[in-house]
């Protein structure tokens, strides 16, 4: 097992040897300059480290029983203090091609000065522009840029959070001026908070920035509704301030200058004290620890006090229950109950937030949501805190309304007040161990096991979850669930209506104040004594229950190793009836998902506008009955489409070996698809809706109204949201009713594809199919869309671009080269290989062999594969026959490189250039190019990241591009082959031969 050291080789020394060993700068209420600074006494204590690995191995086995997680999976790391008392963490992850650097600071926007609002978010911009030792401005960013990662910061409450990552750190690998990557980049990041210039030139554009994101955000409906709750809590708490700023906060005037301001606030309270620094990568700790000391121990040491924010309640002394009105911009209508709490931060292992959150957040039988739901009041339920100042908290129930419960508001807040009493009496520790079980198996890879979280990701944990743990803490965080409920029960006991506020939001309600930052219109009155009365005598009737738990989690959950891969491809598991269920067995060990998919098409439908809209409302009608079912997972995805013709439905569930429960999950999804019958007010209510969000996505300027839609993707045809919006207008709900019956009525085409199970299963999920549906003669599926699961990234198909219909005409291949852990470099090899594949054979085969071909290059996050894929279709050529040519092409392709001119390959890297859209321009990064998705968020649903091919094209040499494939694609071959035979040939893998 690899080894858990804490360490405390820096903490014991004289104060003439702290003194004499790191910089002391003094703050400006400071006295002294020599003696340390108090609050970091507790972070000195000796902890013995045996102590502390014995305790993670253990409560990790505790909390992973039933589960296959090795403790051998856990990663090398060290935490300590540098000689400056800054705390840092260094990661080991040998073999990653990815590292990351987290820093948190502990001061955040409560620190802002009164007439200076935003002052801390303004200087997280700062920061970043330059530093003395790297004066050129952004030289952090581009850096980061050129090697296909990316910076970030965000600011907070109590603190601000900066982060970096980088691709192909490996030591000994693209070394930068004689150093590995992230050597050269902690020196660069150090630097910043060394000696920062926040040169004024720049200062301007940054506070324009901050004034985009605001703006961004200025007429989102939570966001307003929060600035209103601050105007309404105690104005002398630092919360009632406006911590985002914009222009207007940070204006500069007469005796004002921002940037004095920043420079003024950073020397005031950016101590190395009051930061932790976490690093991961794949070197080995020492050399990680001697970096971070190298570089973080001459950041500065501030003679600071920590501040105490929560000298002052955040509801006034005294308050009576509040209820305010706010006026909404867009057609959205919210209840949220605000609460005063204990700090959640305080509780280390009970909890209680997430308790609450995962009874008040279910949607199943049971549920809060299901009580409301079924009555047509609410959409969506969630329960978050905010304003967390070390001693309380603000904990509010939002509820997202349709129009009846807008109208029965009251009843809406009676019901809650009802269920938290039922909560409070009926909550077990058994119950609440069920639940927390269920999350571990749902998600059971912990942020030590090497599993879910990407090199950032670890590294931000760990800084932002030591403002609350110890060490010790730390170490076990997330593994172990203390089962006892007395906190969450005194949680619990502060949620009454006789001191909660109140803030209801909709459309064209009266008000008489004004909101300053937001231009809000709101309106405060206090609670009449008889609705207070009324929702704390609220109670639940007779046959009430808590949610149950999920029958339907997998039991046999499996972590493989890291980055273990097998060769096998797609292949025929059953095939009867008129279709064909297709499998991608182990394809890579890591994936322990399976996907599923369901298309269903029928030819005499999606005539027009008015079926396209049918078919929204339906799949609408759709998505809120499988609300009510129970949770796939905490990480199941489900999503809806139409393109075309076709009716698709994808879902992914957790595990690799499937059970009967998991058929029968299925079995009431499909049944919910298959046979919904809705009434007519349903589905007006549904039309109304719709109309309403696309209203709301028109005026915001959003291009779908399809991006409103949570966990669903809707492309109802060529309609724009414009048309769609007409178009509902003129349908009414007996139009949707014909339209569902006509289209269920005998699909074309059903098909099912799915991954990684057991021959059982497929089996199950067959006769599952055979149950439901009564499918026309010659019905069959489309291999080619199979949903894979890359190295944990979802990826829909190879490729969606590239998509061909099977027919009685044609023959199809594709064939994936899998690129794992694509570096920006690699990804511009591909590019350029791409280009030439098109014009060294690919257009030769197209005339002489009567192939057509599509190229592409698969877009790629570190941890998951990107790569080269291709497909072929013929005619008069048999699949075997276009697999022939096909490989003969590939391995001729290697003597096009020994062959190439140097000025022929510049010409493929200028032509790859300008139809990438850099032509004529310096560093600009370009999101969505002709060769791939590389804005990842797009790509994979995830956080975006952007790549800046230009450098990487312009740099590259015909050696290193010819070194790309050669390692790529034959040394390692991760390859995916999918076909299609008009014959029904029931082709074998065996049958071809992987290059």
């Amino acid at each position: 097992m690899p080894r858990v050291v804490y360490s405390t080789s820096n903490q014991v020394r004289s104060s003439n040897q702290t003194s004499s060993q790191m910089p002391i700068r003094t703050g400006r209420n400071s006295t002294s300059s020599s003696s340390r600074p108090t609050h970091a006494r507790d972070m000195a204590r000796p902890t013995n480290s045996n102590v502390i690995r014995n305790a993670v191995a253990l409560n990790i086995a505790k909390s992973t029983k039933g589960l296959i997680v090795p403790l051998d999976d856990i990663r090398d790391f060290k935490t300590g203090l540098l000689p400056n008392y800054m705390k840092y963490t260094v990661v080991s992850e040998p073999g990653t091609d990815e590292a990351a650097i987290a820093l948190r600071v502990n001061v955040g926007s409560y620190s802002d000065p009164k007439d200076w609002q935003g002052t801390a978010h303004a200087t997280e911009h700062d920061v970043f522009i330059s530093s003395a030792k790297y004066a050129e401005v952004d030289t952090l960013t581009n850096l980061t840029g050129r090697w296909g990662g990316a910076t970030n910061a965000y600011t907070s409450d109590m603190e601000t959070v900066y982060e970096v990552e980088i691709l192909d750190p490996s030591e000994g690998r693209e070394l930068y001026n004689g150093r590995p990557k992230l050597q050269h980049t902690l020196d660069v990041f150090s630097s910043l908070f060394i000696a920062p210039t926040f040169d004024p030139r720049y200062v301007d554009k940054e506070r324009n920035a901050v004034h985009d994101e605001y703006a961004l955000k200025e007429l989102d409906p939570y966001r307003r509704c929060r600035a209103v709750l601050f105007q309404v809590i105690n104005q002398n708490h630092p919360s009632a301030h406006f911590g985002s700023g914009n222009k207007h906060s940070l204006a500069d005037g007469p005796g004002r200058d921002l940037r004095t301001v920043v420079s003024n606030f950073f020397d005031q309270h950016y101590s190395a004290a009051e930061m932790h620094i976490s690093v991961v990568g794949p070197q080995p700790v020492p050399t990680l620890e001697r970096w971070v000391q190298e570089t973080m121990s001459q950041v500065q040491l501030l003679e600071r006090e920590h501040p105490d924010y929560a000298t002052e309640p955040l509801f006034p002394v005294g308050m009576k229950s509040q209820f305010v009105q706010v006026r909404s911009e867009d057609n959205s209508r919210h209840l949220t109950l605000w609460f005063q709490t204990k700090d959640f931060n305080t509780y280390k292992q009970t909890s209680p937030e997430w308790i609450i959150q995962s009874v008040l957040q279910d949607k199943r039988q049971g549920s809060l949501y299901s009580m409301m739901a079924d009555k047509n009041w609410i959409k969506n339920i969630r329960v978050q805190s905010e304003s967390n100042d070390g001693k309380r908290s603000l904990l509010g129930i939002n509820l997202e309304l349709r129009k009846e419960g807008f109208r029965q508001y009251k009843n809406v807040t009676k019901t809650v007040f009802a269920y938290l009493d039922f909560m409070s009496k009926n909550l077990s520790t058994s119950y609440v161990a069920d639940k927390y079980r269920e999350g571990r198996e749902q998600n059971q890879d912990h942020w030590l096991t090497g599993g879910k979280l990407s090199a950032l990701d670890t590294a931000l944990k760990l800084v932002e979850n030591t403002t609350r743990y110890n060490y010790s803490d730390l170490l076990i965080e997330d593994t172990m669930l203390n089962q006892d409920i007395m906190e969450t029960q005194h949680i619990l006991s502060d949620l009454k209506p006789n001191k909660m506020i109140s803030i209801l939001s909709a459309p064209r309600l009266v008000t008489d104040k004004l909101e300053p930052w937001y231009s809000v219109g709101y309106k405060v009155n206090k609670l009449p004594d008889a609705d207070v009365e009324t929702y704390s005598r609220a109670r639940l009737g007779e046959g009430a229950r808590l949610p149950g738990l999920n029958p339907y989690i997998a039991s046999n959950v499996v972590k493989y190793s890291d980055r273990a891969h097998t060769r096998e491809v797609p292949a025929i598991r059953h095939k009867s009836h008129g279709f064909e269920v297709w499998s991608m067995p182990k394809v890579f060990a890591n994936a322990t998902k399976a996907h599923y998919r369901i298309a269903l098409k029928n030819a005499v439908l999606f005539n027009g506008p008015k079926d396209q809209a049918c078919m929204a409302v339906y799949l609408r009608l759709i998505r809120n009955s499988l609300t009510k079912y129970d949770t796939l997972s905490k990480d199941a995805s489900q999503r809806f489409s139409v393109v075309g013709r076709e009716f698709g439905f994808d879902i992914a569930l957790d595990g690799k070996g499937y059970s009967r429960k998991q058929m029968d999950l299925l079995d009431r999804i499909f049944r919910t698809i298959h046979h919904v019958q809705p009434d007519q007010d349903t589905v007006n209510m549904h039309i109304e809706e719709m109309r309403e969000s696309i209203e709301n996505s028109l005026s915001k300027g959003i291009d779908s109204l399809m991006a409103q839609e949570e966990d669903t993707i809707l492309v109802p045809g060529e309609l724009s949201d414009e048309a769609l919006y007409n178009t509902l207008n003129n349908i009414e709900p007996r139009d949707v009713i014909r339209f569902i019956r006509n289209f269920m009525n005998g699909p074309e085409v059903l098909s099912f594809i799915h991954g990684n199970i057991s021959d059982e299963s497929v089996q199950s999920f067959a006769n599952m199919i055979n149950q439901n549906v009564t499918l026309p003669q010659g019905a069959i599926v489309e291999p080619e869309k199979i949903l894979l699961k890359l190295d944990q990234q979802y990826v829909h198909s190879v490729n969606s671009d590239f998509y061909f219909a099977k027919n009685d005409r044609i023959n199809g291949y594709q064939h994936t080269f899998l690129a794992h852990g694509q570096s920006v470099k690699e990804h511009a090899a591909f590019a350029i290989i791409s280009q030439m594949m098109d014009k060294a054979f690919f257009s030769e085969a197209r005339t002489e062999n009567q192939v057509g071909y599509s190229l592409g290059v698969l877009p790629t996050k570190n941890g998951a594969y990107g790569g080269l894929t291709f497909v072929a279709n013929s005619s008069n050529k048999s699949v075997p026959e276009i697999h022939e040519i096909c490989n003969s092409f590939l391995l001729g392709f290697l003597s096009t490189f020994d062959q190439m001119s140097q000025e022929e390959f510049d010409g493929y890297k200028e032509n790859l250039l300008h139809e990438l859209g850099y032509s004529g321009k310096s560093s600009e990064t370009v999101a969505n190019m002709h060769w791939g998705m590389l804005n990842r968020e797009k790509a994979f649903g995830q956080k975006s990241y952007t790549f800046n091919l230009k450098d990487a094209i312009e740099d590259i040499s015909i050696n290193r591009v010819k070194r790309i494939f050669e390692e790529q694609m034959f040394s390692e071959p991760h390859s995916l082959l999918t076909f299609m035979d008009k014959n029904n040939t029931n082709w074998r893998p065996a049958d071809f031969e992987i290059i």
